[in-house]
């Protein structure tokens, strides 16, 4: 849903193959600037908001414990 976004650079989705760890799995979205972030961010909820779609209660459902945030390139 976010690669047809405008601006969207990379889409992965990584899941942890070794080691111990609270998370298996991390979702890493690339943009090329805060504006086009904030943008992709309103789509996305006029579209969950249309669908009726909840995605805290969804992830609730399935017992998926995330931890959510926003990261720069360290210089």
């Amino acid at each position: 849903m976010l690669e047809p976004l405008d601006g969207c650079k990379q889409n992965l989705v990584l899941t942890q193959r070794d080691g111990a760890g609270r998370f298996n799995g991390v979702t890493v979205v690339e943009w090329p600037s805060n504006d086009a972030m904030e943008v992709a961010r309103r789509l996305i909820r006029e579209r969950y908001a249309s669908e009726g779609f909840d995605p805290a209660a969804f992830m609730s459902g399935l017992g998926v414990h995330a931890e959510l945030g926003v990261f720069s390139l360290v210089p």
